[in-house]
This record gives C-alpha cells, structure tokens and sequence, in this order.
C-alpha cells in the first residue's frame, strides 16, 4: 500500500517512498539512514503548505534526499492510523525521525516551519544532542548550563511551544545572567519574545550600552519587533529607536479603531500614509487587518467608505506582489461594494449578486485539494 502523495513528475521535492512501511524500513536499514516521517492529514492546510511550498525547494530537499529515508503517511488511512497510535502522533503535520534498526522515534517536530528551520529540524535530527528527546529527558540536569538552554529554547521556539520558552527565561533569569554575554543575547534576540520581560528592560535600561555591543540595527531591530504590539503610552518611554514611531502610529489607530473613534482613526491614517519615516511595509501590514470590516459588525458609513479607500491603497502599493490575500482582500471588498449598488436604482449583474449557478459557491482562497476537516 502506498503512503505517499504521488509527486508530480516535472517537479522536484522531497523524494518519499512509495512502498508499505516495511519495505520502508528495510530500504533505510540497508542505506543506514534515519527514516524521516511526515505524518499528514488530507484536510490539514499546514500540511498541503509544507508540500507544496517548502518541500519543493532545493536547499530543502537536496538536505532530506541526502541524509534520510523519506516517508510520508496519512494518519487516518491505510497503515497511517496504526503508525499515528504507535508514534502518539495528535497534531498535524508531525515530522519523526525513527531509526529504523529499532523503530524508536529519536527526534520529534510539528508545524507549519520556514525552510530555515526545517533545514534545522533536520540538522537537529542528525545530532544526538540536539533531538528534542534528548532535550526533554536531560532539561533538568543540564538546565545551568547556557549552551543546553540555547539549544532547547531553539527547538521550543522551532515548535512554537510558547511555555518552553518561558521556562528558558525563568530559568535564566534565576541564573542572573546578562546580556553582555553574547550566547545569553543570541538566545534573547532569537528565541525570547514580548515587551514585558527582564531581558527587554535590560536592554531599555542599557540601551546606548547593548548598541556599542552588538549595533544599532541589531537592538533596533529587536526592541521595534517586541514592542509592536505594546501600549502607546510605554512605547513613547523608550529610547529612540528605528521603529518605534512606526510602532506608535499603528498602535494609536488600533486603539482608535477599537474603542470605535472612527473619526479619529481615519485621521490618523490619512497622517500615516503621507508620513514618509515610518516603515511603509509594516504599516501597511497591519493596516490591513485594522481596516477589515466584513466581521458582520455594523459600521459607520464613512468608516466603510474610508476602509474601502485603504484596502484599495495596500492593494495597488504592498511592496510583496506575490501575497494574494492582499488583493483577495480588496476582491472581497469589490463584491461588497456591488452588492450595495441597486439600493441606488443602478443596473448591476445578476451574476455578481446571486450565488453561482455552478461551479463555487464562495470566492475563497481555500485550495481545491484541502478537503474540509470530517
């Protein structure tokens, strides 16, 4: 039985084998491999995104045809389900590396990752001291040592697991450790996240220190990522760093938009959008989210006409052309407006307004071969 997707044949990927589990095991026996698992499900997005978005790139799958065995396996089919019960595999996608001479799983991973860090889920794989059950099992013993508490948070933070990581800070900061030493700042700047932690204020308190250290574009870039969701009252009480006055704008329109001051909220936008120092993208980044107004909530008419105007702007002037959810955003807006147009006695389509007669039923960026969750 086959546990693969087939793979198109003019694409190159990931090469996953086509043969039954023990057909898979014995061919990784003989090449002395790691067996790489991708446990999947058909409705899974996450999943369909690895596959069709990371494992086909070349850094990516010259690195897992190289150093593994590759299996991939639909956990609710076929010989998918008893190999999901064995592995205690519950969330989707999860990657395993089984040794095949013992058919123990030595390291374990999950989620949607970037290719870096799947590259890195893969490296760690290969290096017993940096499998994710090594890790666990070895945490305490070894939690005062920096050079383990880097690794682990690295893996932590590769999962997305927030709670491991917070155990990391906790821990460090009962070792007392600073920032000056440079395995601490490398951990901070890659691993630890908010504006409310010690880490953070050492770096406020020390900022012109931590510049002359590590640079300005390094601590810029760090404090204007975690304060980006901070209160407008905290960010106007740090050091003047590239990005907090992009930081502030937006934060000052969120919370104009949330406490519903329309009329503030549009003022400050027109402001934003001719203010030529804040950072455009990330502006228009979260701009888009503010200016949503499809939630079935009822608005102000000038709100929507405003909105309608913004969507329009980031549709036309986003830097990344390849994001399609920004101009699916605009599309929907679109449809919206011409829904409205015959309260006004103007001739539109019947094809516009009705649900399809064939075909979809929704505009959605739903891909085809994502079946719906049973």
């Amino acid at each position: 039985m086959c546990l693969c997707f087939s793979q198109l044949s003019a694409q190159k990927a990931i090469r996953f084998e086509k043969g039954n589990w023990n057909e898979i095991v014995e061919k990784a026996q003989k090449a002395k491999k790691l067996i790489f698992v991708d446990f999947y499900t058909q409705w899974c997005g996450p999943c369909l995104n690895m596959s069709e978005e990371v494992f086909t790139l070349p850094t990516v799958y010259n690195f897992y045809n190289t150093n593994f065995i590759n299996a991939k396996i639909d956990a609710e089919h076929g010989e998918g389900k008893e190999l999901a019960t064995k592995y205690q595999v519950k969330v989707y996608p999860t990657y395993l590396f089984i040794d095949p001479t013992t058919g123990n799983a030595l390291h374990k991973s999950s989620g949607r990752q970037e290719p870096d860090t799947f590259i890195f889920t893969g490296e760690s794989a290969l290096n017993p001291r940096l499998r994710s059950f090594y890790l666990e099992a070895n945490y305490d013993k070894n939690k005062n040592d920096l050079s383990f508490l880097n690794d682990y948070a690295k893996f932590k933070s590769s999962i997305y697991d927030r709670e491991g990581v917070a155990k990391v800070l906790k821990q460090l900061e009962k070792l007392d450790v600073k920032l000056d030493n440079s395995l601490v700042w490398e951990l901070f700047v890659d691993n630890i996240t908010g504006y409310d932690n010690s880490f953070i204020r050492e770096v406020i308190t020390n900022y012109d220190r931590y510049v002359k250290l590590y640079g300005k574009e390094d601590v810029d870039n760090k404090l204007a990522k975690e304060t980006s969701y901070a209160p407008v009252d905290y960010l106007k009480g740090l050091p003047d760093f590239k990005g907090k006055n992009t930081n502030i704008v937006i934060n000052e329109i969120n919370t104009a938009q949330r406490d519903a001051n329309y009329d503030e909220a549009i003022r400050l936008i027109d402001i934003a959008l001719k203010d030529t120092t804040i950072d455009r993208n990330k502006f228009l980044n979260a701009l888009r989210f503010t200016v949503r107004s499809n939630d079935g909530k009822k608005y102000p008419d000038l709100w929507i006409k405003k909105c309608g105007e913004y969507i329009r702007y980031i549709a036309y002037n986003y830097s990344d052309r390849k994001d399609p959810y920004i101009h699916y955003e605009y599309a929907l807006y679109l449809e919206s407006l011409l829904r409205q147009i015959p309260s006004a006695n103007l001739y539109v389509p019947e094809s516009i307004l009705e649900k399809p007669k064939s075909g979809k039923s929704e505009y959605t960026m739903r891909p085809d071969n994502l079946k719906p969750h049973p």
